[in-house]
């Protein structure tokens, strides 16, 4: 599970398999009761019994969700779940400040996408990797995680997601509507609509394609470029900047890192 600000992120994993995913809507004053109410119905309708899962492993950037979750791994499972967080062994080096301020998804990010742009098979160890790796998550915050060639995360830039400046503009200003999230037929709009629409993704598509490139300045040798996130299709079918796309990306980097923890 990757509980974000926004979304849940959930992945039934069986070895190397995904059997199902799902996502939910983040309700922080949700309980474990209602939590567990709402995952059920999703493991019967895929045929996953409760009594077959072996454990609960969970990133969380949500903190009154932790002990929350605590609690509904319990009653699912009868044990505690484990958690992601920088000061486990992820097979990565942190090079930050303070490694404890690196949020959970991210370091599932960088775990997953620097083994991703790498192509290492899951038995072989992250320090064998060769490339750089710079993850783009299109989340609640539009986050950018450069891992170096030689396995070293060496930092984050986070900018206003997608949704959150559609939602400021609309919100901010009086006579201008919602309108869905989608690249409009050219740049310049002739109506209030693909306006916003124009402004709002292909802006954000140049703030993705101009991080990129000044990040990879500022990294030494080959560098892949990953995106992910629930959003990552808005600016993907847009621009080339990307190598990889994986929509679930800190889901396998929450499962690597809780098989080599366990």
């Amino acid at each position: 599970m990757n509980i974000g600000n926004s979304n849940i992120a959930i992945g039934i994993s069986a070895g190397q398999e995904w059997l199902s995913h799902w996502r939910l809507r983040t309700v922080g004053a949700r309980t474990s009761d209602e939590y567990e109410m709402l995952i059920r119905p999703f493991l019967q309708r895929d045929g996953i019994p409760v009594e077959k899962i072996e454990a609960m492993a969970v990133a969380s950037v949500v903190p009154e969700l932790v002990d929350t979750f605590t609690r509904l791994s319990n009653q699912l499972l009868g044990k505690d779940p484990f958690f992601v967080h920088s000061g486990v062994d992820t097979g990565l080096d942190i090079s930050i400040d303070n490694s404890r301020e690196l949020g959970a998804d991210l370091v599932a990010n960088a775990v997953a996408g620097y083994r991703l742009v790498n192509d290492l098979k899951p038995n072989i160890e992250l320090k064998q990797g060769k490339k750089g790796a710079i993850i783009v998550d299109f989340g609640t915050a539009l986050t950018f995680t450069m891992v170096s060639h030689d396995a070293r995360i060496l930092g984050v830039a986070i900018a206003p997601g997608l949704n959150g400046a559609l939602k400021a503009l609309a919100g901010d200003t009086a006579q201008l509507p919602h309108v869905k999230l989608e690249a409009p037929s050219r740049v310049i709009g002739t109506n209030t609509i693909e306006s916003i629409q124009s402004g709002v993704v292909f802006g954000f598509t140049g703030l993705v394609e101009s991080m990129v490139e000044r990040v990879k300045s500022e990294m030494d040798g080959e560098t892949g470029v990953v995106a992910t996130g629930g959003l990552h299709h808005v600016i993907d079918d847009i621009s080339s900047c990307f190598d990889h796309r994986e929509p679930w990306l800190h889901l396998k980097g929450i499962r690597e890192v809780y098989q080599r923890n366990t």
